[in-house]
């Protein structure tokens, strides 16, 4: 009883709270009315109070707190429906029966909401005591506009360049350099404004720095980004108060626009390894302030130029009638972005009449304010020159201003006038000079007032010369015309005919004197009153040196006086001028040191012989017959240039030897040497003249010496630093000034050359060209019999037409292999062309016993390689380019014979013979029986089948391995620089790499007992294979797996456990790790290859993970070509093509499809598409066996998020682009161009799986044919 009494107790206590609750809901539901609306009123005024505190620190930029705007937030809504109830409240009819009776129910849900509604207003105004209202506000931020670089490809490749740099984690400092006006500063904008959109930095800061840096400015600026306050004065407290804020925020990018000189980026409180971007005009500006990263911005192209003038000049369709002088401004700002734009902006909406006074005014450099170019242009340039480093610069930049717009100035001419001019201290000899100019023009490239001329020499090598950007050639002579400059007149106009009006005070402070006339002067001063006159140029505009022959040419026929008012000129220079006399006059210029006589037609030139302090007399390309007598009075002289005098036929005996001072002696194209045999009296001079002259003080020469036998016994050379010596046939090349030493021997026979005993001098040659040495078996040993230890020097070798040429090197050892030491015969050869050698057997031939290992005992296989890498051939450890070209006996480039049996020699040693480590280039033409990198390895992997586990030769007929395989697998090590590859009219070659002896899993494994012991011989030494280009043209076969042809083959065999061996380790096992193969090819070209099936046959073994960088591939004229992408699906994961962006496909008639879904899905890069003339093809993507079995086509999703272009052209079985029902995207796809394929009816089988939505029309059979709701199938079928 007692429990039941307990329970029914507890029951009615827990019954009573809640009831007594909701009945309190019902009777004091207007207490708690009342009790929200007071609440209610405490939340406004809390509200109001927050507010207030909210719209003070707005005013002082400050940041509200996000609690505070969620709670302000929180407090307006809760209020408006807190009063929307209240008002219903009021309205609400609480009786009920016709008011006979309260409504309970009403009130009771109206206590209880009163009640619940209060307890949430108390709650919002406990939360509205917050300890802080507002922060203060963080950085301010930059904002980037975009700038007009939309069609500028130089500028979007230096932006992804830089945005590239940045994101490297190991580079710190990155720079822009360039001249002024050129683009930096908007450029460093461009970075900031993609670097904030990537979100790549939190913050991004740009200073501008300027000449004259303020330290206090640049911290000022760097913390008001950062929110930063400085509470001390001194920069030093203020740097270290920066710098750990700056360690305390992560990823941000600091911006140093405008460098003159070194920062002292520790003085800032900038610390080491934060991102930094810098801008200059000085290159070494960005490498002392350690930059890694560095970026030189050119000048824009025509076409970028004139883009960007379209769009600030406002040319459109309604201004077409200013297009003509519009593009010939554009072209007068020279491509440099500010002359561009302040031209541009200057002429939009002016009249047709401005425009062309203004085009007047750029071709003639006259300054005009209106177009304020002088002012941006001219101050810019002014403050680099203002800023070099040294008055010799300065002299050597003016210097430059007296040559004809876009003229390659060479750098010899700056020497010998800077010589003659005495603007360089201290330069006793011409090698000095040369070196102070040659460290002057380098600083001022550095600083971009000079750019890299564009000459080349015939050979193909870039000239020693600069170029001065137009504009600032204009700013140059602005400068150099002032008096305290020297007064400079410089007149370079093409339609000039008559000697330009000179102000006669101008003409009194005037220092040089540059003039360039047309062909026909018609009219010139008597003589010139230029008291400090100190050069004077006169030049003609024709192209070559006139000849005394043509009578249509105008003679400067100079007054007997003319030179009689410039008796202080040190330099004088005629170019292409046709002189018949010389002036009497001349000889009164007593201060001449340099004499330039170039591409004249010249009389009589005795009278040179008076000038007794001349040092520098140049002839060169000039009209002479006969060198005068009186040259050997010059006592002076320290160089006498000849060079392309081809009609001088004499030389006075006597006259060289006279010249004890000459430095520098080139008489080149020339015959007038007298031979050294023979009692008959010497008409003109020996090279026996030239011997004294080494014993004092000459140190080069350039010489053509018709015979072998015209060189004296004792001609040493030893004391020549540089020098060019043809011996026999006398080639055209042109010899720059700074040539390599070099020789040419043509016509001779190599008997002759022995005989002359000029040992010491080819042992110097840093060129050496060979043309039709008759008897000349090979270079090394034939050329160092003596030594025998190679040529040290030697960079170029180039042999042609030498018909007994059967190795470049042909070496032999012998069985002693402890003693025999192979030499390293071409220690810094670069470059070797062989061409037209009929009997070429060989490029290296290296003659042993025998190189073979013991195959026996693998125990010892490491010792003995030890043993024999010493006597392995060294090779051409710097040869960076091999041309091979109709040498019809070549079978292979490397030959490894048996010195007694002349077979060749199946070695394993081949992994030590890394003959071409740095060659980038190699070229093989027209050798139609080239078999082989090497024959002994070639022979090696194809003639040993593979071995299973017991020893037992395998049966895998797939696995063989054919002869005439280019680059056998074990020669792929040979070359790990390989950039470019090209192959024409190979006709031998049946493979081109074969992968043999390359890991695979599919090959029985090997003996326990050996791979317990030894590591299996991987190729990671050629990780580095670098393949860039590859180019196959007219090639037959290029391989065979499977009886079936094709370029890279990935088949692998283990022959013996002689080749694998790299260590012997009890510890290790074998290693399957797969390497990258061809892992930096970027562009792959097929051609004409009739017999090739398949490009990439992947296969069970995979070629993965190579080829992710290869860019583009074009396959064409491949009559047989059935796959190129022939795979298992296993290896779908596993292989490149991530990077392929180009795909071009041409004439290929057996090829049914492009590439499988699998296959399109790697291609994630792709931007342009190109199938044409590939009459078989059904449809471009397909579907394998494979995948049919293993995906579901409805779910199936294949994207080219990069594709722009597709373009199909003379296909005459598409019929679709793919006929399995897979989705499709297209998200770039701007452009589809479908021609002549007549069975195509819809582009994929249903519309719903395709996304075009940046395609907007298709261009079908020629005619454009607008997409209408994205319905490409229905565009295509009408």
């Amino acid at each position: 009883m007692e429990i039941i009494t307990s329970i029914i107790s507890k029951i009615g206590e827990m019954l009573v709270e809640p009831t007594g609750r909701q009945l309190g809901y019902l009777f004091h539901y207007k207490v708690n009315i009342k009790a929200l609306e007071d609440e209610i009123d405490k939340l406004k005024n809390r509200r109001d109070d927050v507010q207030r505190l909210i719209d003070a620190a707005i005013r002082n930029s400050e940041v509200i707190g996000a609690e505070v705007k969620r709670w302000v937030s929180d407090v307006d809504k809760i209020i408006n429906e807190l009063e929307k109830f209240l008002k219903e409240d009021a309205t609400a009819d609480k009786m009920c029966f016709h008011g006979w009776c309260p409504n309970l129910k009403l009130q009771h849900s109206l206590g209880r909401k009163a009640k619940k509604y209060a307890e949430g207003v108390l709650k919002l105004q406990q939360e509205g005591k917050f300890d802080r209202i507002s922060y203060p506000a963080p950085p301010i931020g930059m904002h980037f506009s975009s700038s007009s670089m939309k069609d500028s490809n130089s500028r979007k490749k230096i932006l992804n360049q830089v945005m590239e740099a940045l994101r490297n984690e190991k580079v710190s400092v990155t720079a822009i350099c360039g001249m002024g006006g050129i683009g930096k500063t908007t450029m460093a904008k461009e970075v900031a404004k993609r670097a904030k959109d990537e979100k790549l930095f939190r913050e991004v800061v740009m200073v501008t720095v300027s000449q004259n840096p303020n330290v206090g400015r640049i911290q000022d600026t760097i913390a008001d980004f950062l929110g930063l306050k400085f509470d001390q004065k001194s920069e030093e407290g203020r740097a270290e108060k920066l710098r750990q804020k700056l360690e305390n925020t992560e990823n941000i990018l600091i911006i140093l626009d405008d460098l003159w000189k070194e920062l002292d980026l520790e003085s800032i409180g900038i610390p080491d390894g934060c991102k930094i971007l810098l801008t200059s005009r000085d290159k070494d500006v960005c490498e002392r302030m350690k930059s890694q990263k560095i970026f030189a911005m050119e000048v824009l192209s025509d076409d970028e130029a004139w883009n960007l003038f379209e769009e600030v000049a406002g040319i459109s369709d309604r201004t077409r009638d200013l297009y003509d002088v519009a593009k010939k401004v554009a072209k007068e700002c020279k491509g440099l972005p500010v002359a561009i734009v302040t031209v541009g902006r200057a002429l939009e909406n002016r009249d047709k009449y401005v425009w062309k006074d203004a085009l007047h005014k750029l071709e003639k450099s006259i300054p005009d304010s209106k177009l304020k170019t002088d002012v941006e242009v001219y101050s810019r340039i002014k403050l680099s020159y203002d800023l070099l480093r040294s008055e010799e610069a300065k002299s050597c930049f003016l210097l430059c201003c007296l040559f004809p717009e876009d003229y390659d100035i060479g750098i010899e001419t700056l020497v010998r006038y800077g010589k003659g001019l005495r603007l360089f201290e201290e330069t006793g000899t011409m090698e000095l000079t040369r070196n102070r100019v040659h460290t002057l023009v380098g600083d001022l490239k550095r600083c971009f007032l000079l750019m890299d001329g564009n000459q080349l020499l015939m050979d193909g090598n870039q000239k020693d010369c600069v170029r001065m950007h137009d504009i600032v050639r204009d700013v140059a002579i602005s400068i150099a015309s002032r008096k305290e400059h020297g007064g400079f007149v410089v007149k370079c106009d093409n339609e000039m005919e008559v000697w330009p009006e000179i102000d006669s005070s101008k003409m009194e402070d005037c220092t040089a004197i540059s003039l360039v006339f047309n062909k026909r002067i018609k009219k010139h001063p008597d003589s010139l009153a230029c008291p400090n006159l100190k050069l004077l140029s006169l030049s003609s505009t024709t192209v070559k040196c006139p000849s005394m022959l043509e009578d249509h040419v105008h003679k400067l026929e100079l007054s007997e006086n003319f030179f009689e008012g410039i008796k202080e000129i040190k330099v004088l220079a005629f170019h292409c001028i046709y002189v018949q006399t010389l002036p009497a006059s001349l000889q009164m210029l007593q201060n001449l040191r340099t004499l330039h006589l170039e591409y004249c037609a010249l009389g009589d030139t005795s009278i040179i012989g008076g000038l007794e302090m001349l040092e520098i007399l140049s002839l060169i390309g000039s009209e002479i017959q006969e060198l005068p007598k009186e040259i050997g009075n010059l006592v002076h002289l320290k160089v006498l240039d000849m060079t392309k005098c081809k009609g001088l036929k004499r030389i006075p005996p006597g006259v060289l030897s006279r010249l004890t001072t000459l430095e520098e002696l080139k008489i080149f194209h020339s015959r007038c040497w007298s031979s050294l045999t023979g009692n008959e009296e010497k008409t003109s001079a020996s090279l026996d003249e030239i011997t004294p002259l080494l014993d004092r003080y000459l140190k080069v020469l350039n010489v053509w010496i018709p015979e072998v036998e015209f060189i004296p016994r004792n001609f040493t050379f030893n004391d020549l630093t540089r020098f060019s010596i043809n011996v026999g046939k006398c080639v055209t090349n042109e010899i720059d000034y700074l040539f390599r030493n070099y020789m040419h021997l043509g016509k001779v026979s190599a008997d002759s050359i022995k005989q002359c005993r000029s040992y010491p001098l080819l042992k110097k040659f840093e060129a050496l060209v060979l043309f039709k040495v008759y008897g000349l078996k090979n270079i090394f040993p034939h050329f160092d019999e003596e030594e025998q230890d190679g040529f040290p020097w030697l960079r170029s070798l180039r042999v042609s037409s030498c018909q007994d040429m059967e190795y470049v090197v042909k070496w032999t050892s012998n069985n002693n292999r402890t003693d025999l030491h192979v030499p390293n015969i071409f220690p810094l050869l670069e470059e070797m062309r062989l061409q037209h050698l009929d009997g070429l057997k060989g490029i290296f031939h290296y003659n042993s016993d025998d190189l073979q290992l013991p195959p026996t005992d693998h125990q010892f296989v490491r010792k003995e390689r030890i043993s024999t890498a010493s006597s392995l051939p060294r090779g051409f450890p710097q040869l960076q380019r091999l041309f091979v070209a109709y040498c019809e006996s070549l079978e292979e480039i490397v030959s490894v014979r048996n010195r007694k049996t002349d077979d060749p020699i199946n070695t394993s040693t081949s992994d030590d013979m890394i003959l071409f480590p740095k060659l980038t280039q190699l070229y093989l033409r027209n050798l139609s029986s080239l078999i082989s990198l090497c024959r002994a390895i070639d022979d090696e992997a194809s003639t040993r089948p593979p071995k299973d586990a017991d020893g037992v030769e395998s049966n895998m007929d797939n696995l063989n391995t054919p002869t005439n395989i280019l680059v056998p697998f074990k020669c792929i090590k040979w070359l790990p620089s390989l950039e470019k590859l090209e192959l024409y009219r190979c006709y031998s070659i049946k493979v081109l790499f074969s992968f043999h002896g390359h890991d695979s899993p599919q090959l029985a494994p090997i003996n326990s007992n050996i791979t317990n012991n030894i590591n299996v011989d991987q190729p990671n030494d050629s990780e580095n294979l670098s393949h860039k280009k590859c180019c196959l043209i007219g090639c037959l076969p290029c391989g065979n797996r499977a009886g079936k042809p094709n370029i890279i083959q990935n088949s692998q065999e283990i022959m013996d456990t002689s080749h694998l061996t790299k260590d012997v380790d009890q510890d290790r096992q074998l290693d399957n790790h797969k390497e990258e193969w061809l892992k930096n090819l970027e562009k792959l070209e097929v051609r004409f290859c009739r017999s090739l099936e398949v490009v990439f046959d992947i296969g069970e073994g995979s070629l993965a993970p190579g080829l992710n960088k290869l860019k583009s591939l074009e396959l064409d004229g491949l009559r047989n070509l059935m796959h190129i992408w022939k795979k298992g699906p296993q290896q779908v994961k596993s292989v490149g093509f991530q990077n392929l962006k180009t795909l071009s496909i041409k004439a290929c008639p057996s090829l049914t499809y492009l590439f499988t879904a699998s296959i399109a899905k790697l291609l994630v890069m792709l931007e342009s598409l190109k199938v044409v003339y590939c009459r078989s093809m059904k449809e471009v993507v397909a579907k394998t066996e494979e995948e049919i079995n293993n995906v579901n086509a409805e779910s199936y999703m294949v994207s080219f998020p990069h594709l722009v272009s597709i373009e199909l052209d003379n296909l005459n079985n598409l019929h679709c682009f793919c006929q399995q029902p897979y989705a499709f995207e297209f998200p770039s796809l701007k452009t589809l161009l479908i021609s002549e394929c007549p069975k195509l009816q819809t582009f994929v089988t249903e519309n719903k799986t395709l996304k075009i939505p940046k395609l907007k029309g298709v261009k079908l059979n020629g005619n454009y044919m607008e997409i209408f709701e994205q319905d490409l199938n229905g565009t295509i079928q009408h």
